[in-house]
């Protein structure tokens, strides 16, 4: 993704181990910012990590709201989403998005603000989790 300029945001299970403290996961989300220059960089990131053209990524799935694009198998899947509740644009949570690492790659993680918001828009029981442990972790940090 960082080679082909893509604004992502690694949000979930990944980015709740990037603010507090690691959980287990199935999977890795990335959200892509649905503009068409970012479409057209995202469809080739994708289609370089699979080493083979892909007909079902397409630049106007990568538009289309709601979308998710599934690569992998649990554990090792990355799930590629378009949007996620909670969260009113890309463009706000890009400008306050995290900067932080992936392993050894520089990587952009959703802030931790809109991070919880996401996870209390979302309401499944392990987001619900995650925003106490969130939560928690940022009482700690303020002291």
């Amino acid at each position: 993704m960082n080679a082909h300029r893509v604004r992502y945001l690694i949000v979930g299970g990944y980015a709740v181990g990037f603010h507090a403290r690691p959980r287990a996961t199935k999977d890795i989300d990335v959200l892509v910012d649905m503009t068409v220059a970012n479409a057209r960089r995202t469809r080739a990131a994708l289609l370089d990590f699979l080493g083979s053209d892909a007909p079902n990524i397409t630049e106007e799935k990568l538009m289309n709201p709601r979308t998710l694009i599934v690569l992998g198998v649990e554990p090792f899947r990355i799930d590629v989403l378009t949007t996620i509740d909670g969260l009113s644009s890309f463009s706000a949570a890009w400008k306050r998005r995290a900067k932080g690492s992936y392993g050894k790659v520089p990587a952009n993680y959703i802030a931790l603000d809109d991070l919880i918001a996401a996870k209390k828009a979302s309401g499944r029981p392990q987001d619900l989790a995650d925003v106490d442990v969130l939560q928690r972790a940022t009482r700690r940090a303020r002291g």
